[in-house]
């Protein structure tokens, strides 16, 4: 009983520890450890290979399969084990692959040459996650996380194309003069950003790094201003939930929604009326239970729902939209965007949880998550999304 309340203790101690420190990391071992078996499992079971020379997740994952059965807090991170007739050491690389962050948790400058056992697991289990995802380490016999060096041309059917690609691309051949090339290329790059760094407000040293400042908008021109204004004049205001309902009354977007069984909906009142607040709900994101909230008892959260996950599948979404893009394709509003050929492309980033092999991280964005691409045409029509 005094060791299961030290424990208990010890868990809380570190959970405030991480709080205050502003580190979650050591909060991660109570969701890994119902997986724990199923992990270790799977490690056994699969070929892991490196595409790269870097082993260094592949030596911690050798490292704490052999020290799985292990119960001390704090253990040395070095293990021998004979293979082969010889004894071999095995270490765990921390310093090497592990983040500022994991190793705060995971060494003690009191403890030289020990690792904390247990958030080693989940550290190395982590890596190992996203290495899958990056193709840094691959699966031998997989697919989707096969080692993609495999799929690449040999060298032998690419020499003989090489001289056609650097022409091509406009860069020499060679590899001393494709070098030479590079290096005037920077050289100039370096000149012109020293001959702008004086006029260029944006950019500071600060400390020996370059930080950029923020661009603060110009003020706005008079005839922006009287545009505007005759603009509001012109479009009185009206609320997105009238919009919805006048283009449902309009177009029939709504005719497609429906029971998959193609049955009557049985949708006691106003169909039009239920299948528009469904769209409302999950359009604007704000729920089937926060809409019925502001609808004063006209409409529940569950019938809500049902319409949501019941009468709509993304094939009727899609019949929807085509519905209202045709439409609006017809009014004289839209030839004057543009003629419909030209269309742009943007994304923005999905936060979803780290444990999630189909989640990355994007250098453009500087977060973790997924991408979602938008592609608007010239007619400012949202052709999918």
């Amino acid at each position: 009983m005094a060791r299961a309340g030290s424990t208990r203790f010890a868990a809380a101690l570190e959970a405030v520890t991480a709080y205050h420190g502003n580190n979650y990391l050591p909060l991660l071992e109570r969701f890994y450890l119902p997986h724990r078996p199923t992990l270790f499992d799977m490690a056994a079971s699969l070929e892991l290979v490196a595409t790269s020379a870097d082993r260094d997740v592949l030596d911690a994952l050798e490292f704490v399969r052999e020290v799985r059965d292990r119960r001390a807090e704090w253990i040395p991170d070095t293990v021998a084990v004979e293979r082969d007739g010889a004894m071999v050491t095995v270490r765990a690389p921390v310093e090497n692959f592990a983040s500022h962050a994991w190793r705060k948790v995971l060494l003690d400058k009191h403890k030289p040459g020990m690792v904390a056992r247990r958030h080693l697991e989940v550290c190395v289990f982590s890596h190992l996650a996203a290495e899958l995802r990056s193709g840094d380490i691959a699966v031998v016999g997989a697919d989707s996380y096969a080692d993609f060096t495999a799929q690449l041309l040999p060298w032998e059917d690419c020499e003989p194309r090489l001289a056609e690609f650097c022409e091509q691309a406009g860069i020499p051949a060679g590899p001393d003069e494709l070098v030479a090339h590079f290096r005037e290329q920077l050289a100039d790059a370096a000149e012109t950003t020293d001959a702008g760094f004086q006029a260029n407000t944006d950019l500071r040293i600060v400390d020996g790094r370059p930080v950029l400042t923020p661009r603060r908008g110009g003020e706005r021109s008079t005839s922006a201003i009287a545009l505007e204004q005759a603009i509001h004049q012109r479009l009185p205001e009206r609320s997105l939930l009238d919009i919805l309902t006048r283009t449902a009354y309009l177009t029939g977007w709504h005719r497609h929604l429906g029971p998959a069984s193609g049955s009557d909906p049985k949708i006691r009142g106003d169909r039009m009326g239920r299948y528009v607040l469904t769209a409302y709900a999950y359009g604007t994101n704000l729920g089937a239970t926060e809409v019925a909230r502001h609808m004063r008892g006209t409409v529940s959260a569950h019938e809500i729902s049902t319409a949501g996950n019941k009468h709509s599948t993304a094939g009727k979404v899609a019949r929807c939209s085509t519905d209202v893009i045709n439409a609006f394709a017809e009014l004289d509003v839209a030839g004057v965007w543009g003629d419909g050929k030209v269309v742009a492309v943007d994304g923005s980033q999905i936060d979803t949880w780290e444990n999630n092999l189909l989640a990355e991280t994007h250098i453009r964005y500087g977060g973790y998550g997924g991408i979602a691409y938008r592609h608007v045409s010239n007619t400012y029509i949202a052709l999918f999304s």
